[in-house]
């Protein structure tokens, strides 16, 4: 007899958990994704009129840009990412919706986005170091961190915030608002 899962774990891990980091170092670039679930209550909104500009009850795919702009900026203020003191840039990152459909969104419904950055980032022989830093917004909030090396770069020490080596080349961290951020170092070796 198969036993049901209480409906509390029916819920979504992205709606328990609504923002998500990973980034990925490869041999000559940085990546970083923030995928964000946001209700309009989430903002103490009851809904998503404010950028209801044509008054029709929904937001257009314009309309949805113009939301999108301002969660982007509102949800990358704190998120901050450097390697070698180079910092990667999110605030004026691209952002998609995570729907590519193009129909209109009800005012009350969460919205999914993902704001990606890719920046060039030489990597040479030697010992590298990074920081991620990201806050929730709720006070007893948490965001999961995703950090992989490409082939030929393995990580080194790590601090800060709960942080598991999953293997000698990723990294899975979650940062609180009490402990925002984990760093650390990789090494790229020496070509034989």
């Amino acid at each position: 007899m198969a036993l049901a899962a209480p409906e509390s774990m029916a819920t979504s891990i992205h709606e328990m958990v609504p923002r998500q980091v990973q980034v990925a170092v490869g041999l000559d670039h940085v990546w970083a994704s923030l995928r964000l679930r946001l209700q309009p209550a989430d903002l103490g909104l009851d809904s998503w009129r404010r950028w209801d500009r044509d008054g029709d009850g929904a937001l257009s795919a314009a309309e949805k840009q113009a939301l999108g702009a301002e969660l982007r900026d509102r949800e990358t203020e704190f998120l901050s990412l450097a390697v070698d003191g180079q910092a990667l840039r999110l605030s004026d990152a691209n952002f998609r919706w995570e729907a590519q459909d193009s129909a209109p969104h009800p005012l009350g419904a969460a919205v999914v986005l993902r704001v990606e950055a890719r920046q060039e980032l030489r990597v040479d022989v030697g010992l590298h170091r990074y920081v991620l830093y990201d806050k929730p917004a709720a006070a007893d909030g948490i965001v999961p961190i995703r950090f992989s090396l490409a082939r030929g770069l393995v990580l080194g020490e790590v601090a800060g915030a709960r942080a598991e080596k999953r293997s000698p080349r990723r990294l899975e961290a979650v940062v609180s608002t009490l402990n925002p951020a984990v760093w650390g170092t990789f090494e790229r070796a020496a070509q034989p």
